[in-house]
């Protein structure tokens, strides 16, 4: 029961105790175990609400429209004086080894209020009471994700026994209305971009209510702006790529704001292939370069603002392709036959060779020299002796003279690359456009000895590199 003064009025008397055991019970009536309200009021102090009892009904079905009380009652009191405090709940508790369809809205087990009434010395509220439910499982695997920047998607595993569900906010309020025991999702929506919320699902069945756990989620930022052209260079292997970027938080909301950038591109337009990505925090920078891109391929690019859960929100930015390299040089000559020539003697060769960039790039030449005479026992050297000739190369607009060639130009036979000097008198083989032609012109130094009085076929390899 309640307590009250020893010369004010009497607490209120508490509920009492009711236990069914049946095979089935319905239910249409109610059973109330509440406790009764304070005696009073008076002037010296008022008596407090009577505690709430328990119920307990166990059977095979338990049904019906009927309802369970087991509140607290209330205190009572008079102006001036000390107010008796409210009753606590008690205590409900169903168990159905088979089906149960109470409705959990008929059950109360609500704290009882003080007397109070403005004035006075207020008593305080009774505490709620409890409700069990061995039908009644709670929901599991509560989460939420952000399909959009404006929306989360909460979801849940089927609680046993639920009746229905409602989605709740953690700091308090309804989210949704009363959902059915078959909805195990529900979306939340008109919510602020890059905005953390919490939530959790509550089911209710058999005259009973359980709450899952809270879960917490940050709905998505707002997309990145289109432009009319994303693609700021596009090279061989990378592609500059820029949007229209979100403003700083602060000033702005960060509802109106990002964590940064992520930049992909996939050779599949549904970003399953090989993907290459760039991304910054930075969000004033609104232009990010992916490298590492395959030659001559087309990319599907996409940029993510990343919420403060680094989660992006993608904004598709088409396609493009990887620039193409071609590179290559077309020699005008490719025989020349120098008849019988002394040994020790040098030979000028009078007709040039023009060799033309076929490539699309501009292109820096490598050449080398080589005897391609089956068993030739020649070879090409630095200076010319036994079996040993010398070779020297230079690109000139018309015939140099033999002051010309310097030791810097001596062919080997490895490849060398054309420098400033290396192989230039006038012209040079460095960084040549495409469609550009230039002369190359010849000196050889025969062999002072030779083993062998057999022809001797020498080749001069042009080869088209990088500038």
């Amino acid at each position: 029961g309640g307590g009250g003064a020893a010369t004010g009025g009497a607490g209120g008397a508490g509920g009492g105790f009711v236990r069914v055991s049946a095979a089935a019970i319905v239910l249409n009536g109610a059973i109330d175990v509440s406790g009764a309200d304070g005696q009073g009021p008076a002037a010296d102090g008022g008596g407090g609400g009577g505690g709430g009892g328990g119920i307990r009904l166990d059977a095979a079905s338990i049904s019906g429209s009927g309802a369970l009380h087991a509140d607290g009652g209330a205190g009572t009191g008079a102006a001036g004086s000390e107010f008796g405090g409210g009753g606590a709940g008690g205590r409900i508790a169903l168990g159905a080894s088979g089906a149960c369809t109470l409705s959990p809205s008929t059950v109360t087990v609500e704290g009882g209020p003080s007397g109070d009434s403005g004035t006075g010395n207020a008593g305080a509220h009774g505490a709620p009471g409890t409700t069990y439910s061995s039908n009644l499982g709670a929901p599991s695997s509560f989460a939420g994700s952000s399909p959009s920047s404006t929306t989360v998607l909460w979801s849940w595993g089927a609680a046993s026994g639920a009746g229905d569900y409602q989605v709740q906010a953690s700091t308090g309020g309804n989210r949704s209305g009363l959902l059915s025991s078959a909805a195990l999702s529900f979306l939340s929506s008109d919510l602020l971009p890059n905005t953390t919320y919490g939530a959790l699902v509550r089911t209710r069945g058999c005259a009973h209510t359980l709450l899952s756990a809270v879960a917490v989620t940050t709905t998505l930022a707002r997309p990145v702006g289109a432009l009319p052209e994303h693609y700021l260079g596009v090279f061989e292997s990378s592609i500059a790529v820029h949007w229209g970027r979100l403003p700083d938080s602060p000033p702005d909301a960060s509802s109106a704001s990002a964590s940064g950038y992520l930049l992909e591109a996939s050779t599949a337009s549904d970003f399953s292939g090989v993907l290459r990505s760039s991304q910054t925090a930075v969000l004033s920078l609104s232009t990010l370069t992916v490298s590492s891109l395959g030659l001559d391929t087309t990319y599907y690019f996409r940029v993510g603002s990343l919420n403060r859960g680094a989660e992006p929100n993608y904004r598709a930015l088409g396609s493009t392709k990887t620039a193409f390299i071609e590179m290559g040089v077309e020699v005008s000559t490719h025989d020349v036959d120098f008849g019988s020539i002394a040994l020790s003697s040098e030979v000028y060769v009078s007709t040039s060779f023009i060799v033309r960039s076929v490539g699309n790039v501009p292109q820096t030449y490598q050449m080398k020299a080589t005897t391609i005479t089956a068993g030739s026992p020649w070879s090409v050297a630095a200076s010319s002796g036994v079996d040993t000739l010398t070779l020297q190369a230079v690109f000139h607009a018309a015939q140099p003279s033999g002051t010309q060639f310097g030791g810097e130009d001596l062919l080997s036979q490895t490849f060398q690359t054309c420098t400033a000097s290396r192989f230039a008198a006038g012209q040079s083989g460095v960084s040549v456009a495409p469609g550009e032609e230039r002369l190359l012109w010849l000196k050889l130094g025969m062999p002072t000895i030779t083993s062998t009085a057999s022809p001797q076929d020498v080749q001069v390899t042009v080869l088209a590199g990088p500038p």
